[in-house]
């Protein structure tokens, strides 16, 4: 009994086993039905999205012809209809949905006009349509941006009007003014990203300034107090740039060939420092500033020095050496007219003196020397109206009230010049610029 009882066990155990492994293969062929189903369904979507986004990117490269065809049109059509025309469909251009995916490839486009329009486009559609955008679309475009902004072939138009795109988006996303500046602060500092960052220093003081309209962050108040803590970090990196740019030097020589002020590292440094100093807020205490980074007086003393710096180096041998130390005339007339420069003045404006009134002297001696070629001329009588402008402002504002003591000495200095032999080589207009100094 007992061997049969096992043998039926054993019987009952066997069937069990086939009928589970007949069930194992059965759920198997099931699954593998199922995932072939699933790979079906899969391949399907695909396909269609696949199929989707080519017409989708389809319409964008036919806008982007269309774009192209009316630009032509726009500026080189002989007939007035064609050109409004053209005109008008651009405009509905700029305002369509797929505008975004089009313009972008427009900036690619290796016609400077063309690639210019299509980053101005990306600029308004970001200006107007930010705030209307999903989270997902904010961020693409964004990354969309800095990738298009690291393109080396693009022209500098170009790539300044990409600049003021992300810095639009910025302006417009709670923080989003503070971190772009922290970001350009670090690019700064690295010789390789030196001319990005401060593209985006430039578009920045222009977006962030609160006294237009641009800036229309959602909170305004926050992004103004995070700002005001940047400043100070702001003025320490552009110094920390100009001066590493060196004062004419082997780097300020292997640079002097460039013909472009656009493409001068030095001269957009300087363009950007001008275009903050016309509305940053000022220290207004040399309270913990005044020895360590804090209000921000210490670091806008340093970067005044820097300024004066590339002004010391211009002996009118060379355009280039000109035109820099012209951007730094005006960034020192922005100075120099804001009402409330006098604390920062204070401390920056005694060893900036020196090399303004050896600017002076030196004046008719740098128009002398470059009288002898027309476009120099031209260059160096600019450098002496923005120099003039600048002890004009200077003298009218703050050369009394905060160092009286150097006042006389300074017009002894320009009254010897003007009464010199080497006045004669000035011109009536920078003659008189000079006696304005002197009466101011």
């Amino acid at each position: 009994m007992g061997e049969l009882e096992k043998s039926a066990r054993a019987e009952r155990e066997s069937k069990r086993e086939m009928e589970d492994n007949t069930n194992r293969e059965w759920r198997s062929k099931g699954e593998k039905k199922r995932r072939r189903e699933r790979e079906r369904r899969e391949r399907r979507v695909g396909e269609r999205e696949r199929e989707k986004g080519g017409r989708e990117r389809g319409r964008e490269r036919a806008m982007a012809a269309h774009a192209r065809s009316a630009l032509a049109a726009l500026h080189g059509s002989p007939d007035a209809r064609e050109r409004q025309a053209a005109n008008e469909w651009l405009v509905e251009f700029t305002g369509s949905s797929n505008a975004f995916a089009a313009a972008r490839e427009l900036v690619l486009s290796a016609e400077h006009h063309v690639a210019f329009y299509g980053a101005s486009v990306l600029h308004t559609k970001v200006a107007a349509e930010w705030h209307s955008m999903g989270e997902s679309e904010r961020a693409a475009v964004y990354e969309e941006l800095w990738g298009l902004l690291a393109t080396p072939t693009l022209t500098h138009l170009v790539l300044n009007r990409l600049a003021l795109a992300l810095a639009a988006a910025a302006g417009r996303s709670p923080g989003g003014e503070a971190r772009l500046l922290t970001q350009a602060v670090e690019m700064l500092r690295d010789p390789a990203s030196r001319m990005t960052a401060l593209r985006l220093i430039s578009a920045a003081a222009d977006e962030f300034d609160p006294g237009t309209s641009k800036r229309l962050s959602s909170d305004q108040d926050a992004g103004v107090e995070a700002l005001a803590r940047a400043w100070p970090e702001v003025w320490a990196a552009l110094a920390e740039a100009l001066h590493g740019m060196g004062w004419g030097g082997a780097s300020g020589q292997a640079q002097a060939s460039l013909d472009s002020q656009s493409n001068d590292p030095v001269c957009l440094c300087l363009e950007a420092t001008r275009s903050l100093l016309r509305w940053v807020p000022l220290p207004q205490s040399a309270g913990a500033g005044a020895t360590a980074m804090g209000d921000g007086t210490v670091e806008l003393a340093n970067l005044s020095r820097s300024l004066s710096e590339w002004i010391n180096v211009c002996d009118g041998s060379s355009t280039i050496s000109m035109r820099r130390a012209g951007c730094a005339f005006e960034c020192l007339s922005e100075l120099f007219g804001r009402k409330t420069a006098g604390v920062a003045l204070r401390v920056a404006l005694p060893p900036m003196l020196p090399a303004l009134g050896s600017a002076l002297l030196r004046l008719p001696a740098i128009v002398g020397a470059a009288a002898m070629t027309p476009p120099t001329s031209a260059e160096a009588m600019e450098y002496g109206s923005r120099l003039c402008f600048c002890m004009c402002e200077l003298s009218r504002n703050w050369l009394v009230p905060l160092v009286p003591e150097a006042a006389p000495s300074l017009v002894n200095a320009l009254s010897t010049m003007l009464a010199g032999e080497s006045c004669s080589r000035l011109d009536d207009e920078l003659f008189w610029r000079c006696v304005e100094v002197c009466e101011a």
